[in-house]
């Protein structure tokens, strides 16, 4: 069953770290359908956070790839809150408007 997947990534802060998740994620076949992008600063890593399309199975294998990458510092699966985007197949989560 496709699910979206919410995770959140503490990446180096590199101009290169979102370009090198973004293309692990085309080349694995995953569908992004949010990303949002906080560049970090001195000691402080940078952030994304990554909403893909995919079952279960997927999603586990997309956060091990990406813990993989070289300017990952963590992989986290974020909370996912009730609402519009917590869909199944496009379809809204029973209780949200």
């Amino acid at each position: 069953m496709t699910y979206i997947h919410r995770l959140e990534l503490d990446v180096a802060a590199q101009p290169h770290s979102l370009m090198r998740v973004v293309a692990i994620c085309h080349r694995r076949g995953c569908r992004i359908v949010d990303l949002h992008f906080e560049r970090g600063g001195v000691g402080r890593p940078s952030r994304i956070r990554l909403s893909v399309s995919g079952d279960a199975r997927e999603a586990a294998r997309l956060r091990i790839w990406l813990a993989n990458l070289v300017d990952v510092v963590a992989v986290r699966r974020a909370a996912t809150a009730p609402g519009p985007r917590a869909t199944r197949r496009g379809v809204p989560r029973a209780g949200s408007p």
